[in-house]
């Protein structure tokens, strides 16, 4: 497909884009009508946006660094409202850090200096800001399995 046009084009940055930039501040229906101009195929997608000012923060409660390419690593899985992440820390047992970033798109490949940590459960610390310029701190706990 190469041609796409949103309607209604309203809080759209390009309605005739196939990703344009939302900024409305109110929940919408949208349809978008893909076209193929060589068969003349179309497809219409009907989309419901909701706006919402909550912050959600969500990391597992498990993962797997088992190099299957499923659940390796363990990262804060949605920011939805976060603007900056000052700390994410993950500890042992023993209140040893063992990975720490302030990337939301970082996480811990259950390894510290390349050595594979053991199965147990390890703990989090979250603190961010959110775009409300509204500070967060939030914990909790998961588990490493093998």
């Amino acid at each position: 497909y190469v041609n796409y046009i949103w309607t209604p084009a309203r809080y759209l940055s390009n309605p005739n884009s196939i990703n344009p930039i939302f900024r409305g501040s109110n929940d919408i229906d949208y349809v978008l009508l893909r076209m193929d101009p060589t068969t003349g195929c179309k497809i219409f997608d009907l989309y419901h946006l909701d706006v919402s000012t909550d912050v959600v923060l969500s990391v597992p409660k498990a993962f797997t660094p088992n190099n299957d390419n499923l659940n390796d690593i363990l990262k804060i899985e949605y920011g939805a409202g976060v603007k900056t992440l000052n700390r994410f820390v993950i500890f042992n047992r023993y209140g040893r850090i063992v990975f720490q970033t302030n990337d939301i798109t970082k996480g811990w490949d259950g390894k510290i200096n390349g050595v594979e940590q053991d199965m147990d459960a390890y703990t989090y610390f979250i603190d961010c800001i959110t775009y409300k310029d509204l500070p967060i701190k939030k914990t909790g706990s998961f588990i490493l399995l093998r």
